[in-house]
């Protein structure tokens, strides 16, 4: 519940706000690995490590999206979490934990670019199959928070201004070419 929110603005004076830290994902994830050993669903602690992440914290999206699966028969895999969009909160973040996101991916924006460059998937049980979806999994992620964002143009403006700040290994420019087509692409 966040204390900006435009509804509770007349009770915001009595209020007293305590910030609660997050949990740590992998200690919620083993938790609700707990509770789905617990109503008998099967679970891999790396899906929901990734629901977890999907869902940015939140407890209650985790167990809702648990439910849809348990009902729906299908074990919790990284590709149901990723394909998964219900238990999602409609709420949009800031420019700036947005543009963290974006420009601070936790390494597998590399993996997942190699992964595509590569072509076709193969085949679901294959052990690169496994690893695209994960890598797939934090890139939904993005562009879940960049669809949802309701001011494109200021977030696409931060990122032009902001692209060029970071440390890569790219000594042909081939990057910077390719962020620069693709922002020609979106005027």
């Amino acid at each position: 519940n966040t204390p900006y929110a435009p509804a509770p603005r007349e009770r915001k004076a009595v209020w007293r706000v305590f910030p609660v830290p997050a949990a740590p994902l992998k200690r919620m994830a083993a938790r609700l690995q707990h509770i789905g050993a617990t109503e008998g669903l099967r679970s891999d602690r790396h899906a929901l490590a990734d629901l977890c992440a999907q869902a940015d914290g939140d407890i209650r999206s985790c167990l809702m999206t648990l439910q849809f699966l348990k009902r729906s028969q299908q074990p919790v895999t990284s590709r149901s979490v990723a394909e998964s969009h219900v238990g999602l909160k409609d709420q949009t973040k800031a420019l700036f934990p947005v543009w963290e996101d974006l420009f601070h991916a936790k390494g597998d924006r590399s993996r997942y670019l190699k992964l595509l460059a590569q072509g076709p998937q193969p085949s679901p049980g294959d052990a690169r199959s496994l690893a695209a979806t994960k890598c797939h999994t934090g890139f939904l992620h993005n562009l879940r928070q960049v669809e949802a964002h309701p001011e494109h143009d200021r977030l696409l403006e931060g990122c032009f201004e902001h692209y060029l700040r970071i440390r890569y290994a790219d000594s042909e420019g081939r990057r910077t070419a390719q962020c620069a087509d693709w922002y020609a692409w979106a005027d």
